[in-house]
């Protein structure tokens, strides 16, 4: 989504942590979210920049929900090669 909080809050998080090395007196307070005109905390902000990119939990999720299927054909192969 073009504007999300997500995209800048992780560019704007990185810039942060650069300016922290470069010993710049430079810390994030708080923000707010443009499309719902909330204001969010420091601590929200860190949590939200941290996250990783929706691609990558997409690909956790999936990652998540096939593993039990994979580990039950893997069982069932191994029992087929014991009978044979």
């Amino acid at each position: 989504i073009p504007g999300d909080i997500y995209a800048a809050a992780g560019k704007i998080h990185a810039l942060v942590k650069e300016l922290a090395k470069a010993k710049a007196n430079f810390k994030i307070l708080g923000g707010i979210t443009l499309t719902e005109k909330k204001e969010i905390s420091a601590e929200e902000f860190t949590i939200i920049a941290k996250l990783p990119a929706r691609e990558a939990l997409l690909t956790q999720i999936v990652f998540m929900l096939t593993m039990p299927v994979k580990k039950v054909l893997i069982a069932l192969n191994e029992r087929a090669k014991q009978t044979v």
